[in-house]
């Protein structure tokens, strides 16, 4: 080998291009050739590897090096050192792709809320499926399909505008696997796309890559993964038990249909996931009703739209046609019906008349003059809302209208939210386009500031698109559509709370809570608490050093009662009288209700409280009555799950150092219901066989209680 420092063997290093916990990766001239060529130095020693073991890191090396298609990296050289050669550093040399990678060009759109059309969508996957579905025929699985393993070739731009895309490290995991590595070790560093088998250490398969690929397009659609977390456990945990958000709920331009096409590549049960990438690909394209690029087409003659759930999952892409309604019962029901079709035409004729009377006496944007509800406004969060250090709580909008007239040519809509009883300034959204009578806005406040808990009117403007508003709220004249969180006292309420009031000490700030450190409202601590005490289940289960086992039942019955549990602590004799770290600090309340804190309710029974507020508050549609006594049956259950692992907790806290560890049955128990508490599945409670929420799930029901009706806007004369 070269041992010139600017040299690795016959090839010049120019400079670095990348690096990672399997290679680093280095721009570098073949000088025989005269052309550029990307090494990638494998971090691989092998000296400790059998000669079984290296004859397999070859094989699969060779097979990766056959691959031959447009867009996977073309592989010119694997260079295997023997036992002579110093440094034992294998290495592959690769076409050298000139332009940024995927994970760079998500981070400048969708990360930006900048999204590609969907044409440029299904392009870009068009792409990437052909490129799948060649190395899979080949018996070729990549399994770390990631956006930084896909490079965009801006010396490309035929398909793709922001170039084509070429996936590298085809089969890098699988060679480095020959070392001895476990494939998920090799993909610890990159949970965010890792299979759910890849997860369990499972043998994986091609469906492993259309996951990854799912999760791929997910993040193309919303601009953040479907799971996020403080570690790659936590994330990895997720991909095996949580169902990803709906990405329409992040991104509204999307439809049901595309939500449906992300939800079958990501299914946790690879049976039930797309047979192959084009195959999702295509399905993409029809839930976005455009073309079917041609190079995907020849494909498409063996794939139809997703199938009703009926459906068994494997006969989905073998389906060609939708089944055909019998021409003889159609016939008939066309035979009964044309006369009420007759007169629903003559009634549409009609209505069409009048309502072109009633455009021309109501100005744009108010097409009725009657208070009619039009859309709602709902505050989310637009990133992991439990991390303590940057909460991301209720710092984003979303915006969903529907109905609404066009405004007046030459005039756009804008959207604000502005508090009609604070000198605070209003906040414009972003101007709204109205397309076949619906709108639809999203907003992230660049400082992550919780706008609900400044925030509570809306209104949507319409102005001269060229004129700059400072505070439109002084011109009503210009309000189209408005509305309002109700913020009249109930009379009947001791605090005389409104139900503004109810929803800022749930999903804002609570005084109570505030005054002791635990900031963001009652419904965050419900949720932390909860996932806490269900990390300390898991440790309980597989522990096997007594001591460990008690500090973590003491961490556990802090989060369960707070102070209270000071007092079982010692009376257990056995446990350790401080919980760990800053814990303490975090349970100054805890879950359920303690006699030491007078007048101060646990976090459970607190929530209940404010529903109950919700309830009674002047205001309330029918809609958030629903949902909120909906949450409290729920909550009573979860309530009685909590009791249940408090019961464990005390039993085990109670036994000496030799039957603690002997209590299989009851540190398993312990560990299910903790499961079931945060289980995205939901659970079922023994007592009314009933499915019952995970606290996620609850906590975002709980959540969705906050939402502004939007009206038509009527001038008080």
């Amino acid at each position: 080998m070269n041992k010139n420092p600017g040299y690795f063997g016959k090839y010049e290093m120019l400079e670095p291009i990348g690096t990672g916990g399997m290679a680093q990766v280095w721009k570098a001239l073949n000088p025989d050739l005269r052309r550029f060529v990307a090494i990638k130095i494998l971090h691989a020693d092998l000296k400790y590897m059998s000669p079984a073991t290296t004859a397999r890191f070859i094989t699969e090396g060779q097979a990766v090096a056959q691959l031959d298609h447009p867009n996977i990296v073309n592989v010119y050289d694997l260079h295997i050192p023997d036992a002579t050669e110093e440094g034992r550093e294998p290495f592959l040399v690769m076409k050298y792709i000139e332009g940024p990678t995927l994970s760079k060009y998500i981070q400048g759109t969708s990360r930006a809320s900048q999204f590609p059309t969907p044409q440029e969508i299904i392009e870009l996957f068009a792409s990437i499926s052909l490129a799948l579905d060649y190395a899979h025929k080949r018996g070729i699985i990549h399994r770390d399909v990631k956006p930084s393993n896909i490079l965009l070739d801006s010396t490309n731009t035929e398909y793709n505008s922001m170039g084509e895309p070429i996936l590298s490290d085809f089969g890098l995991v699988k060679i480095m696997g020959a070392q001895g590595q476990t494939e998920v070790g090799a993909l610890m560093g990159t949970p965010l796309y890792i299979s759910p088998e890849q997860v369990q250490g499972k043998e994986v398969s091609h469906k492993s890559d259309l996951y990854s690929l799912g999760v791929i397009l997910y993040e193309v659609c919303t601009g953040t993964p479907p799971f996020r977390g403080d570690n790659s456990y936590a994330i990895m945990r997720q991909h095996l038990m949580d169902e990803p958000p709906r990405p329409s709920l992040i991104n509204p331009a999307l439809s049901p249909e595309v939500d449906e096409v992300i939800q079958h590549a990501m299914a946790k049960d690879p049976a039930q996931r797309f047979n192959k990438a084009t195959s999702m690909t295509i399905a993409l394209a029809q839930a976005f009703h455009v073309p079917v690029p041609e190079r995907i087409r020849p494909h498409a003659s063996k794939e139809l739209e997703l199938t009703p759930p009926s459906i068994e999952p494997a006969a989905i892409e073998a389906q060609t046609t939708l089944l055909p309604v019998p021409a003889a019962k159609t016939n008939r029901i066309w035979k009964n019906l044309w006369p009420f079709f007759i007169a629903a035409l003559i009634l549409i004729v009609l209505g069409a008349t009048v309502l072109n009377k009633l455009l021309t006496l109501f100005p744009s944007g108010a097409a009725s003059p009657k208070d009619t509800v039009v859309g709602q406004v709902t505050f989310y969060n637009t990133g992991n809302a439990l991390d303590l250090n940057h909460p991301t709580i209720n710092d984003g909008i979303k915006l969903q209208l529907n109905n609404i007239a066009p405004p007046a040519a030459g005039n756009s809509y804008t959207a604000w939210l502005y508090n009609q009883q604070s000198e605070n300034d209003p906040l414009q959204l972003g101007t709204v386009n109205v397309q076949h009578g619906a709108a639809t806005l999203t907003y992230t406040d660049p400082a992550h500031q919780n706008l609900l808990a400044a925030m509570s009117d809306f209104v949507l403007i319409e102005a001269p698109a060229n004129q700059h508003a400072i505070n439109p709220i002084l011109d009503t004249k210009q309000w189209r559509y408005a509305g309002s969180l109700p913020r009249q006292p109930n009379p009947n309420d001791p605090e005389k709370f409104s139900q503004l009031d109810h929803l800022r000490h749930l999903l804002a700030s609570d005084q109570t809570l505030d005054v002791r450190g635990l900031h963001n409202g009652i419904d965050f601590w419900l949720q932390h608490d909860v996932e806490q005490i269900q990390k300390q289940t898991t440790d309980i289960k597989n522990q096997q050093d007594p001591i460990v086992i008690r500090q973590k039942l003491t961490n556990m019955l802090y989060y369960l009662d707070g102070p209270c549990a000071a007092n079982e602590v010692q009376s257990s004799g056995h446990l350790p009288a401080a919980p760990e770290a800053t814990i303490i600090t975090e349970t100054k309340v805890g879950l359920l209700q303690c006699a030491q804190l007078n007048g101060i309710n646990g976090h459970v029974k607190h929530v209940g409280l404010h529903l109950t507020g919700i309830v009674n508050a002047p205001g309330a549609t029918e809609q958030q009555i629903k949902l909120a006594n909906d949450i409290n049956s729920h909550l009573s259950k979860f309530n009685t799950l909590l009791t249940s692992m408090h019961t464990l907790a005390i039993q085990l806290s109670k036994m000496n150092k030799g039957q603690l560890v002997a209590a299989h049955t009851q540190r398993n128990q312990l560990d299910q219901l903790g499961d079931f508490s945060i289980s995205s599945q939901g659970w079922t409670d023994p007592a009314s066989q009933s499915k019952e929420p995970g606290i996620a799930r609850l906590c975002n029901q709980i959540a969705g209680l906050a939402n502004i009706e939007v009206h038509t806007y009527l001038a008080k004369h």
